[in-house]
């Protein structure tokens, strides 16, 4: 990986917790497959490290992460291009986080976009700012959600995923708690202590319980059917001829326009979850 993706994903070890930092305010902290990559890597080294027990995940800026990088989004809704039949395979298993051993807290503020709320799914635990919207109206721009949305269906009622999948929008902090998709809401003044609050708390369990409550949790959920879910959804194309309408107009006039000529006529009281 090369000095962007290190650019763009700070770390660095305050005691026994690995603070992992989104560092792209300039858009947003829009995520990139490098930026995955570097993240999971980072999952790799801390697994290894007997000094960390728990990484906190955070984003520098207004807002926690915008999604996933546009720039990419349009370059795989091209089917014809490198891009389309080639990335799927990118989808296919379940996340590097899934399998970390240690624990796991993300502290998350301002927007959450489609990309960070699935990179977000195979958390142990979630602090939320209350001013924090979960954004996924990427279904009313032409796309569906991807395969790693599935670990959400995991985790919400039936219909509400049919509604993200079918026709997107956003859940706030008050509606996220009462989903148990976030532990704690709090005055984004007071995310990042309270977060720290939870890291070290969590830091203080042994090791190897940790691990066993992950592990054999996890298990009963593959068991369940999640790995056999998440090689199904991967083999369903998430982009139509819609799509690629919408990615040529978004060439043309840029995506907050294109954006909003999509949504144009939407009910966003229906939107919101």
């Amino acid at each position: 990986m090369g000095d962007e993706s290190a650019r763009h994903i700070l770390a660095n070890r305050e005691g026994a917790i690995l603070h992992v930092r989104l560092n792209r305010p300039e858009v947003r902290n829009a995520i990139t497959h490098q930026m995955v990559d570097r993240f999971n890597a980072l999952l790799d080294d801390a697994e290894d490290d007997k000094n960390v027990r728990v990484v906190v995940l955070s984003g520098e800026g207004p807002v926690f992460t915008a999604g996933h990088d546009l720039n990419e989004v349009k370059f795989e809704t091209d089917s014809t291009g490198p891009g389309g039949p080639q990335s799927q395979p990118y989808m296919r298993t379940l996340p590097r986080a899934w399998f970390f051993s240690k624990g796991l807290i993300a502290a998350v503020h301002g927007y959450v976009g489609p990309m960070g709320s699935i990179l977000l799914a195979p958390f142990d635990f979630i602090i939320a700012a209350d001013t924090v919207r979960f954004n996924l109206v990427i279904s009313q721009v032409g796309s569906s959600l991807p395969s790693h949305s599935d670990l959400l269906a995991f985790q919400v009622p039936m219909r509400v995923m049919l509604k993200m999948r079918m026709m997107g929008g956003f859940i706030d902090a008050s509606t996220a708690a009462q989903l148990h998709l976030v532990q704690r809401v709090v005055p984004e003044t007071e995310l990042l202590a309270e977060t720290m609050r939870w890291a070290d708390e969590l830091s203080k369990v042994p090791t190897e319980q940790v691990r066993a409550a992950k592990t054999t949790t996890h298990r009963v959920y593959e068991l369940m059917g999640l790995a056999a879910v998440m090689t199904a959804g991967s083999q369903v194309s998430g982009h139509s001829g819609e799509d690629k309408e919408f990615w040529d107009r978004v060439a043309e006039i840029g995506v907050r326009q294109a954006a909003a000529e999509r949504q144009a006529g939407r009910d966003m009281g229906i939107a919101k979850v």
